[in-house]
């Protein structure tokens, strides 16, 4: 089976975007002609036998039709939850059980290198997890009420990114394993940090930066 075949991809697109400040959720805000859900879309194109676009309540038609119209690869739309853990819950749950692994990405990282997927692709098929993360530049402190209580090694920390890739039956334990104890991570690794289980690493892309703020938006296909 090649590598195509053998994997699936959920793209986070759920979410708010409440810090954006805008009605429209940032990941719908259009760029150059498209919205930024479909340019995180586009570079997966070629590379996943399927995608699921998670997406808000209310969203769903839309995207449909958007896809319809436009896109480059086979997907299909599901509702998301009231959080992100129970958004890509829904998405791994709509994957067929004949693929081996998934990628989870946030839409709001329209910028996802095909070399970064690649490498993340790769270490997933081998290792059964990958997380592509970026060194710290900035000296890291611990703040608790208003004050400096440490600075943190910041030779031992990472800035995690997606995609995230895992394998598709691991990734549903960690889901379920978390859901029965009540536990929501801030992304899918940590469910599987919480078991015990270590996440190989790649080197991620200081590019496929995620747009937070109405000023990422001008960073965008620009080279920050």
């Amino acid at each position: 089976m090649s590598l195509r075949d053998d994997f699936a991809l959920v793209l986070a697109a759920a979410g708010s975007g409440r810090r954006f400040g805008d009605p429209v959720p940032k990941q719908f805000q259009e760029v150059d002609g498209q919205p930024l859900y479909l340019w995180a879309l586009d570079g997966f194109a070629g590379k996943v036998a399927l995608a699921v676009v998670v997406v808000p309540a209310g969203w769903k038609e839309r995207v449909e039709k958007e896809l319809d119209a436009g896109s480059r690869i086979t997907a299909r739309v599901v509702c998301g939850g009231d959080t992100r853990q129970e958004s890509v819950l829904r998405g791994l749950e709509a994957i067929p059980e004949s693929i081996s692994f998934v990628l989870v990405h946030d839409a709001a990282r329209p910028q996802p290198s095909a070399a970064l997927i690649d490498a993340v692709m790769q270490t997933t098929r081998r290792e059964g997890a990958c997380v592509p993360v970026l060194p710290v530049s900035d000296t890291v402190k611990e703040v608790w009420n208003g004050k400096i209580v440490r600075t943190l090694d910041r030779e031992r920390l990472r800035l995690a990114q997606t995609p995230q890739g895992f394998s598709r039956s691991m990734l549903l334990q960690a889901f379920r394993s978390a859901q029965a104890e009540k536990v929501v991570g801030t992304d899918e690794a940590m469910l599987l940090e919480r078991m015990g289980i270590g996440i190989p690493v790649v080197e991620g892309d200081p590019n496929n930066f995620k747009v937070t703020w109405k000023e990422d938006v001008v960073r965008l296909f620009r080279g920050g």
